[in-house]
């Protein structure tokens, strides 16, 4: 957003841009968390859904395990992060042409990693897409496995942890395809406008760049307001399903252990 209006005072406002430079640092400042977003994002979605995979087919595993494995996804990804954001700063530090001295554009893309970054862009796409994919496969795989609980091979933990992965899935599939649709959207205008970025020029660029990826960051609102809703909502769910269902799970859990010891 920043470097939206920082782009539009340049354009718009002095008839000279080089009136109005910006030092490297600042621009490295002001863009990098955009990139880390656009990377970022992916990531952390991708790590919810190893999680969830986990959690309904190693039970056993995600129950004694789940933390640890939790933090070491997050410290995977933001490694990742930090290795994506090393390379956009020696990749730009090439360019001595442009990043040597104050900018008129507030931008991190040049000729030495304009290609790369399509190539990740359709890379994150083809990721987000299996994401939702496997989100859509693990709401009916836990909704199989619940409806398969019988009286002989009853698992208190497993039928907690498949009713539990429904409704964390209820929450999170929505929000995995609305992303989903956001970031295709994203990655073709962005990509259709780096492949363009010679025949229009800098100016149309970074105009244009500036207005697409306001779509990663309105969705991202949005997506903050949902979230915080489905979570309430969540957490009534789980209160009714706690009442309703604690005497049902009790019940068949002991008739199970009495069949167990005839």
């Amino acid at each position: 957003m920043l470097e939206a209006v920082l782009n539009f005072i340049v354009l718009f406002t002095y008839t000279d841009p080089c009136d109005c430079l910006t030092q490297v640092w600042v621009v490295y400042l002001i863009r990098m968390p955009a990139y880390i977003y656009m990377v970022g994002s992916p990531l952390f979605h991708f790590a919810i859904m190893i999680e969830r995979v986990l959690a309904t087919v190693y039970v056993k595993i995600y129950e004694n395990q789940g933390k640890k494995i939790g933090i070491i996804s997050t410290i995977v990804v933001w490694l990742l992060i930090l290795l994506f954001g090393i390379y956009i700063y020696f990749s730009t530090q090439i360019d001595v042409n442009t990043f040597s001295h104050p900018m008129v554009y507030l931008t991190l893309t040049n000729s030495y990693n304009s290609r790369i970054y399509i190539y990740l862009h359709f890379f994150l796409l083809f990721l987000v897409i299996c994401i939702s994919m496997i989100d859509y496969f693990l709401i009916h795989r836990n909704k199989k496995i619940k409806s398969n609980f019988s009286i002989i091979n009853y698992s208190l933990s497993q039928s907690y942890q498949s009713k539990q992965n429904i409704l964390v899935m209820t929450v999170i599939f929505p929000l995995d395809f609305s992303y989903s649709f956001a970031f295709a959207l994203y990655n073709i205008l962005s990509s259709f406008i780096r492949y363009k970025r010679d025949e229009y020029g800098q100016l149309i660029y970074v105009r244009a760049l500036d207005g697409i990826i306001l779509i990663l960051f309105i969705h991202a609102i949005l997506t903050l307001f949902v979230y915080d809703y489905f979570l309430k909502k969540q957490n009534e769910i789980r209160k009714n399903f706690v009442k309703n269902n604690m005497n049902m799970n009790y019940e068949i859990y002991f008739k199970n252990l009495n069949y167990a010891w005839k």
